[in-house]
């Protein structure tokens, strides 16, 4: 596991959600404030605010992507093809690893409702399976990072 992988999981285990320990230790690395950044990402636990969508971490990994290349200009088309590039590129890495990238697939179960969320707990998928979308995350973007 890399730096950045035990610091995500660090302040995951210090009660942070999935998408604030992996933004906020990117964002800090970028120069974006520890309590800008713990903000900003908090919403999109449970696939936005426990709905099931688009997984947690795979939306605080493209605002990572998006801190990291984007620019603040309008109609700059040269970046924001760039970007889209990163970004298609980290979720078709993510789906190879992971088969899908929706919340209520990759844990089936929806915890939206609460046999989702009995589901979730009895099986301990917040452990098994949550953390391990969480580190390859990181090393997504670190491959990203790294060009490849």
């Amino acid at each position: 596991m890399s730096d950045r992988s035990n610091k995500v999981m660090e302040r995951y285990n210090q009660g942070y959600n999935r998408p604030q320990a992996l933004f906020s230790v990117f964002a800090e690395e970028l120069g974006m404030d520890l309590n800008t950044a713990l903000k900003i990402s908090s919403v999109f636990e449970g696939g936005v605010s426990h709905m099931g969508m688009t997984c947690s971490v795979i939306s605080s990994s493209l605002m990572v992507l998006g801190l990291k290349y984007c620019l603040a200009k309008p109609n700059d088309e040269q970046t924001r093809k760039k970007v889209t590039e990163k970004i298609n590129s980290f979720v078709n890495k993510f789906r190879i690893r992971n088969g899908m990238i929706e919340c209520r697939n990759l844990l089936l179960c929806d915890i939206n409702t609460k046999e989702g969320e009995k589901f979730k707990k009895d099986h301990r998928l917040d452990e098994f399976l949550c953390t391990k979308f969480l580190t390859d995350s990181v090393e997504i973007i670190e491959e990203i990072f790294a060009g490849k």
